[in-house]
Parts: C-alpha cells; structure tokens; sequence
C-alpha cells in the first residue's frame, strides 16, 4: 500500500489545491504516435528473425568446426603413424637429449634454479643489467653539449667549410689548424697580425696573441648564433674574419679550350707527306662565379663573368704531287710558278705533277706495230718523237689542262719516225679510226717531272 496522501492547501485561502499535472515531454509524443508503434512493431519483427537466422548460423558453423577439427586430427594421427614422422620425432627426441646431456645446458639450468631460490642475488643481477645499459645514456646526457659552429676558411684553393672542429692538419703564416677536439676549435692565429672582424655593420681591428679563433671573438664580446657562420679569410696580405648568416665569395674555374685542325692540300708536296703550316694552341675559358653559403651549404652559384682565350687553329697542309698518272687521267687546271719555272697541273682524282716547261707541238697519230725503236711494247701512253728535240723517256701531257676538247692525255717518248722532226710528236691509238679523229693539230703539251 502507498503512503498517506499529502493534501495541498493555498497558503492564504486555505483551499485544498488539485495535485500538478505532469507535462508531456517531446519523447513521450514520439513514441505516442501510431507511425513510431508500427515501426517499432517491425524492427522486433525483423530483430527476432535475425536472432533466429544467427543462432542457426552459429550451430552450422559450430558443426563445421567439429567436422573440421575431426577430419584434421584423422589427417593428422595418420601421419604421425607413418614412418616418415616416427624417423622425425625419433631423430628430435634424441637431439633434445644430447642438449639436455651438454655441460651448458646443465649449468644454464643450475643457474636458473639458483635465481629462482635466491630472490635477493636475482633482484642484484636485474638491477646490474639495467644499470649497465642506462649508464652509457646517463653519461652522454651529463656531459656539456657544445654549440655546433660553422667556420669557412677561405684561401688560395676556395672556401673549405669546417663543422665545429677541423679534421686535417695545417700551418700557414696566418693559421694553425689542428684536429684536436679541445673545446675551442683549433684554428690557431699567429701573434702579432693585424686581425679585421666584420659583424653586421660593425667592423673592428685588432693585433691578434697566439689564439683561437673563439678566443679573439671572445675578446671582442661577439657572440655568433646558431645561423651565422664565421668565415676566416687567409687569401689576402692580413686575416679577414666575418661573421653573418649568408656569406658570398667569387670562385674562378679555368677549363682547356681544345683547337681545331685545318687541313689543306699541297700540290707541291709529295703523297703521304704532311706539313704543319701552323702549330695549334689550346685556349683556356676562365669562369668566374659567385657562391652563395648558409648554414654551411652551398645554396646557388651564380655565373658573373666569363673570359675566353681563343685558342689557335692548327693548320696542316698534306701532300699531292706525284710522279706518275696512268694516259686516261685528265688535268683540270694548271698552275704556274711565280718565276716562270714551270708549274704543276691538277688532275681530276686529286694529285698533282710538277711541270718544267709547256710547249706547242704538232701532234699526229699512228697505230699498229708490237715493238717501239727503244723496244717498250706499244699501248695508249706512247709516243714517237725527234730524239734531237725530246729525249727517250720523256713524259709529257698532251692537250690543254682543263680543255673541253679532244685531250689525249699522258704519254711516254719510246718511239721515233722518219717523219717526226722537231716539235711533230705522233701518239699511238689502238684503231685507225682513232687516228683518223685525232688527225693533225697543233696541241698544248706540258713536259712532266717524273722522278724527285
């Protein structure tokens, strides 16, 4: 049974008051509406259907795990009875013995039993073990940290960049480095220079003692941050320190610029022979760039001036002249010598023959025979002349050089004739009809040299 009834009276007319009506929230609508029940309605449905679809679900795959399990452990207990598995296990269970029989193996197990009884000996043992590995992190943190400075020396070979302590050994008249690593950096000023120490806008000079580097800056009361570098210029007649966060230098690179070689022909100058007219001279490009450092780093290098000495071409001339052409070879031009002593002809493959005279001769043609007066065999390249006028031997070039016109072409003096007197010569062809072409003309004939 409840509790009593409190009656609620108005506090001046005493009336009894009705008890308060309780306000319908928002969810209590919702949940009043016929919509949201015949939702609510479908979602149990459907909720019990699926609980039902799972729960069988569960028992398939509860039954599948069994027959599973059963077909492996039947798989299994068959090859573990085969002889392959039984040699296996045989062979692990007598390897298992061996350790379980090696002195090691017995210590090692001596001694856990002896950390396992003794509480205190095996607390001592962890608590070396961690000491003995947190000792090394505990002395790297107590020591000083130093601040990583950035120094570039500047000399004769260009800007060397130094971390915080050099690593080579060097003694100038200006700076002493040394690699020890000894707190300051060992780039040792000599005493008695008069050091210059740029920093920002600020520039002082000063006579340096037998110091470092931090040391001189030290004096100074300049402190360099962790951007700037302190570069140490030793190029110059005094040492130039400056200390800024981008420092530029100019760098020149020189590299060979290769000479050419130009060839030309020498129709003077012997086959296979060369001359060189004019000795080759390799040029040098000077490049000259402006480095840009931070932090250490090159950062862009920029090309401000190139300066190019011009190498000079090689000239060569190569050898032309020979001393003999066969009779189809045709000169394309002749050239005469500046003192009249004769000239040398071009002929169509390239070579040249050096000729003494040129001279007008009456040319006939004659054909037949085997033999000449000297006894040479008759061909295309013999000719009969007046032996008074040209001696046996002689070569000549028959036809202007460079004519369009009938050119008979090189030939040999081995033959004379009863009719050939004074400047006639007579060449031979194979055929009458050759002979008949030719006929009688007056020709332009070049005696050849035909020996050095």
């Amino acid at each position: 049974m409840g509790g009593p009834i409190t009656v609620m009276r108005d506090p001046f007319t005493q009336y009894e008051l009705l008890p308060p009506v309780p306000k319908e929230t928002l969810g209590q609508a919702v949940r009043a509406l016929p919509q949201y029940q015949a939702l609510a309605w479908l979602l149990g449905v459907v909720g019990a259907w699926w609980s039902v679809q799972a729960a069988a679900a569960r028992r398939w795959l509860c039954r599948l795990d069994i027959l599973l399990a059963l077909w492996c452990h039947r798989r299994w207990t068959r090859f573990c009875a085969t002889a392959f598995a039984r040699g296996v296990a045989d062979r692990v269970r007598r390897f298992c013995r061996a350790v379980w029989e090696l002195p090691q193996y017995q210590f090692l197990q001596r001694a856990h039993f002896f950390f396992n009884r003794h509480s205190l000996v095996r607390l001592t043992f962890y608590c070396a073990l961690v000491s003995l590995v947190a000792l090394p992190l505990c002395v790297a943190y107590a020591l000083p940290s130093r601040a990583q400075q950035i120094y570039l020396l500047v000399d004769d070979n260009g800007p060397r960049v130094i971390m915080n302590y050099p690593t080579w050994e060097e003694d100038t008249p200006m700076l002493r480095i040394s690699p020890e690593d000894t707190g300051d950096a060992q780039l040792i000023l000599q005493e008695g220079l008069m050091v210059t120490v740029r920093h920002g806008d600020e520039v002082v000079t000063v006579e340096s003692w037998k110091e470092t580097v931090d040391n001189l800056l030290r004096r100074l009361e300049i402190t360099p941050t962790a951007r700037e570098m302190i570069a140490i210029n030793i190029a110059g007649d005094a040492p130039l320190i400056h200390i800024s966060d981008e420092l530029r230098f100019e760098r020149t690179e020189r590299t060979v610029s290769p000479y050419k070689t130009v060839s030309y022909s020498n129709y003077t100058l012997p086959a296979g022979q060369y001359k060189v007219v004019q000795k080759g001279e390799p040029g040098y490009v000077t490049d000259t760039y402006e480095d840009i450092y931070r932090m250490g780093r090159l950062v862009h290098s920029l090309l401000v001036d190139r300066q190019d000495d011009s190498a000079v071409t090689q000239i060569v001339e190569y050898g032309k002249l020979v001393y003999s052409q066969p009779n189809e070879a045709r000169a394309v031009s002749a050239h005469p010598f500046a003192d009249g002593s004769g000239g040398y002809l071009i002929f169509d493959d390239g070579h040249s023959m050096i000729y003494t005279r040129e001279v007008i001769n009456n040319a006939t043609a004659y054909y037949g025979g085997v033999k000449t007066a000297t006894g040479h065999a008759v061909g295309k390249g013999v000719m009969a002349v007046d032996p008074k006028v040209y001696a046996y031997g002689t070569t000549m070039y028959v036809g202007k050089a460079g004519s369009t016109g009938l050119v008979y072409g090189t030939a040999t003096a081995y033959d004379c004739g009863g009719a050939v007197k004074g400047n006639i010569i007579d060449v031979w062809y194979p055929t009458y009809a050759d002979c008949a072409r030719w006929g009688r003309r007056n020709v332009t004939c070049y005696i050849l040299k035909t020996s050095p």
